[in-house]
This record gives structure tokens, C-alpha cells and sequence, in this order.
């Protein structure tokens, strides 16, 4: 235990002194008494487009709210997660944000020891009282994909990479088959994935190598529901010459003409209005649920890829994600699931 908790301290403190956002002489005392600490996603920032998204959204908010202090900490992996929890919390943290699904396990494990606190996970649940769960809806997302997939296939073959197949991804998974069969009955759909465990996230090499495969039978557009490992998905479409359908921020750009488009998860926009209810007092504990609706997910605008795709299916996607929108509404948003 002295092992761990020495090795959160040094973590806590280079959060607080190399990368605290707050207003101009926020000590890192009232950091710990008072601001809201991001526990952040465990993996590389610099291929993974959450984090990436999750970055952008917190400096952002950082600017827009400078009477809140922030901080962020990053662990090296999810075991003892619980415990730089407990450890923080224990220094007087009040608001504790977990960004990942893993965290609302963590913050189980300690929540009852701490219930005046207010631990929020963004793409996790709980049904603990003071855990907040900011939701976003996986399998709409999946079903973007899923429709920019089925239309721009060339040969009825596709593709879905998943990082493991943990519950995100299997909604992910789910929104991408409906879609296809829905949108493309002559589809077939493959599947793979990186890991059995949150490892496949950040797998940038092994994501290229399963998409070689994929494509190498015959598939010419894939989607991952991967983090870090999409990039290598990406990669691996440029250089077999195929599309691959980005997640999670734009990934357009990374292989100009070669990503169909990408599903977007405002993740920055979901911390931007957390922070905002937390400046003006509006803050409850109540769960939120990004979705198509909201405009919580969204395609791209087809950049790069409109030359390539053609007018006549950027259409048509467009329509269909048009359609879901209607759907959410007019309160019919179950009929995207077949309900």
C-alpha cells in the first residue's frame, strides 16, 4: 500500500504543478481543497481521439470558467485506480470526474465511504446516489457508422475493430450491424478485436495489422471502436487504399480521402456543460445522456472524402442521419433500435 499511495502522490503533485488549469494564483492547496480533479483516460493522448476530445474540452472549460479551479491526474493503468480516488478524496477533493467506463467501478468501490462527494464518470454508469454518469449513446453512434458504412461499401463487405469487447464497444458493435442490415441487406459484416481487455485502446500497430486482414478478404471499409487503436485502422486504409470510418473527434484529415467520415462524440462539449452547471450552481446529480438528438454525436462534413464518395451517397447518409434526428424529435427515438 505505501508503494501505491507513494507513487499517487508524485502523480497528484505533477498534475497539480505541470498541468493545472485555473485561474491566475490558484495554489495547489486550494486545488485539492476545492477545484474538480479529472481522473483521466489511461493511454496515450496523442493517437486516441476520446482523450484528445476529453483534453479539448477541459481547456476550453478552463478558459470559459476560470473561477473553478481544475486539475487533471493520469494514471499508468486501471489497477488501483480506486485508490488514487480514495487518496484524493481524502485531501478534501469535493468534485472527482472519472473519464472512461472503468472509473464507475472505481468509484463504486469508494463511494459509500464519501457520500457528501460527487464523483461523475463520463461514459460510464452507476446507480450509486452520488455518482453521476454522463452518458453517451454507443450504439446511435455505432449506427452512424454503421450507415456511412453500408452506403459507401463498394463490394457489400465491411468491417467492425473493436478494442475489446468490453460494453462500450459491444454497443458500438450492435448500432454498427443494425445500421448495415438496415441500410445495406447485401452487406456482410466482419469483426475483430485488438484485446480482451481497456490494453486494446491503445494498440495503434495491432490496429493496422487486423485491418490488413480485413481487408486483405475482401472488406473495403472499416469502422474501430478503438481509441488509439483506430489510427492504425486509418493508417491501414490509406496504405491498402481502402476507407476507414474515424470515431470520437474529426479524424477526417489524418488520411485526407481515405476516412469516409467520422462519428463525433462531443465529449468536450459534455465537459464544457459540466463546468458550466458547476459555475452557476446548477449542477445536480442526475444522469445525461449524449445522443443524435442533442447533437451529442454527428458525422463530419465529408471533406476529403466528397470527390471519391460522390454526391449521390453523401446524400443519402445525410438523409438517414436527417431521419434520426426526426426520430429523437418526436420522441420515436426507439425506433431507431427496432422498438
Amino acid at each position: 500500500m505505501r508503494k501505491i499511495l507513494a507513487g499517487m502522490i508524485i502523480l497528484i503533485v505533477l498534475a497539480f504543478g505541470t498541468v493545472v488549469l485555473a485561474a491566475e494564483g490558484s495554489s495547489a492547496s486550494s486545488l485539492l481543497r476545492g477545484g474538480v480533479l479529472f481522473f483521466m483516460p489511461v493511454g496515450e493522448a496523442v493517437d486516441n481521439p476520446f482523450i484528445l476530445n476529453a483534453e479539448t474540452g477541459i481547456s476550453t472549460a478552463a478558459k470559459a470558467f476560470p473561477n473553478i479551479p481544475m486539475a487533471r491526474i493520469y494514471p499508468y493503468s486501471t489497477d488501483h485506480i480506486h485508490e488514487y480516488v480514495k487518496f484524493a478524496a481524502q485531501r478534501g477533493n469535493n468534485i472527482m470526474v472519472g473519464i472512461g467506463a472503468y472509473y464507475a467501478a472505481a468509484f463504486e468501490k469508494i463511494a459509500d465511504i464519501f457520500p457528501d462527494k460527487h464523483f461523475i464518470v463520463i461514459e460510464g454508469q452507476s446507480d450509486r446516489p452520488n455518482i453521476k454518469s454522463i452518458l453517451f449513446d454507443n450504439y446511435e453512434a455505432g449506427f452512424l457508422a454503421g450507415i456511412a458504412a453500408a452506403i459507401s461499401t463498394e463490394n457489400n463487405r465491411v468491417g467492425f475493430i473493436g478494442a475489446a469487447p468490453v460494453q462500450p464497444v459491444m454497443d458500438f458493435k450492435k448500432g454498427f450491424q443494425d445500421a448495415v442490415k438496415k441500410y445495406n441487406p447485401k452487406a456482410i459484416v466482419n469483426y475483430r478485436y485488438a484485446a480482451v481487455d481497456y490494453s486494446g485502446f491503445s494498440m495503434v500497430e495491432k490496429g493496422f495489422e487486423l485491418a490488413g486482414q480485413l481487408y486483405g478478404q475482401g472488406c473495403d471499409t472499416l469502422f474501430a471502436a478503438a481509441g488509439a487503436t483506430g489510427k492504425g485502422v486509418i493508417d491501414a486504409a490509406r496504405t491498402y487504399r481502402k476507407y476507414a470510418i474515424g470515431v470520437d473527434s474529426n479524424q477526417d484529415g489524418i488520411a485526407k480521402g481515405f476516412v469516409v467520415t467520422s462519428v463525433i462524440k462531443k465529449v468536450d462539449t459534455a465537459i464544457v456543460n459540466l463546468i458550466q452547471s458547476i459555475s452557476t450552481g446548477t449542477f445536480t446529480r442526475d444522469d445525461e445522456v449524449y445522443h443524435i438528438g442533442n447533437v451529442g454525436l454527428t458525422l463530419t462534413d465529408f471533406a476529403f472524402s466528397r470527390n471519391r464518395l460522390g454526391k449521390e451517397k453523401i446524400d443519402r447518409i445525410r438523409d438517414a442521419m436527417f431521419d434520426l434526428k426526426r426520430l429523437h424529435r418526436d420522441s420515436l427515438a426507439s425506433e431507431i433500435r427496432g422498438k
